[in-house]
């Protein structure tokens, strides 16, 4: 009679494949709880984004109230209150009430000011201290319009820009050559897009971990 052949796994097999299974489980757990931490934030990165909403829309309903409020949006010299220069805070949790997360809130305005200097187809802004300085070419194909002072009324398209110089041309179809009829000095006021750009940066620590979301508006003028 034919002996039929027993296979088994040798001792050494059994520890490489205990070793794969602990490998592929330690892997598996890893996402699951990553998973479920990202799941548990989600209701925070609401809480920030219902915020940052009620935020701006603060701003806005102040810009439709007082032109004198809106021209403080954002300036230095104004009170806290009216410039939104303070860093707020806030506590919000809905999953547990008992134990809140505190939120971080800091506010920054871009894409309005003063005018430092200017050339036939340049603006220069002063950037106040604490404020950001301006990312190349982040206004390129926008729109700026002197407010106040010397050239006011005037409305250039943005071919590009440094940290904190505009290069404009007054053709609106972007084609280069045309500059201001009357440059803009240290008595002119201008905006960017027709308004002020606001920043909303959030910041929590949930579970030990930084978590942080950023909002941008336009503030227009009234």
């Amino acid at each position: 009679m034919k002996k039929r052949k027993i296979y088994g796994m040798t001792l050494v097999e059994v520890v490489i494949s205990i070793a794969i299974f602990s490998l592929l489980s330690i892997g598996f757990i890893t996402t699951l709880i990553a998973s479920s931490r990202a799941s548990m934030n989600v209701p925070l990165e609401v809480g920030a984004d219902s915020y940052a909403s009620k935020m701006i829309e603060r701003m806005q309903l102040r810009n439709r109230l007082l032109l004198a409020d809106y021209d403080m949006l954002g300036d230095p010299t104004a009170s806290v209150d009216k410039s939104f220069l303070q860093l707020y805070s806030f506590k919000y949790d809905p999953t547990n009430p008992t134990w809140s997360v505190n939120y971080q809130v800091e506010i920054k305005f871009k894409g309005f000011g003063k005018v430092s200097s200017a050339t036939n187809n340049t603006l220069t802004a002063v950037i106040p201290s604490g404020f950001p300085s301006w990312d190349t070419n982040e206004w390129q194909s926008d729109m700026v319009m002197i407010k106040k002072g010397t050239g006011s009324g005037q409305i250039a398209y943005i071919l590009s820009n440094t940290n904190n110089t505009l290069t404009i041309t007054r053709n609106l179809d972007g084609s280069a050559g045309s500059g201001w009829i009357l440059s803009p000095d240290t008595t002119s006021y201008f905006e960017i897009n027709g308004g002020k750009s606001a920043i909303i940066n959030i910041t929590w620590q949930y579970r030990q971990r930084i978590y942080s979301r950023q909002y941008r508006a336009l503030i227009y003028h009234p």
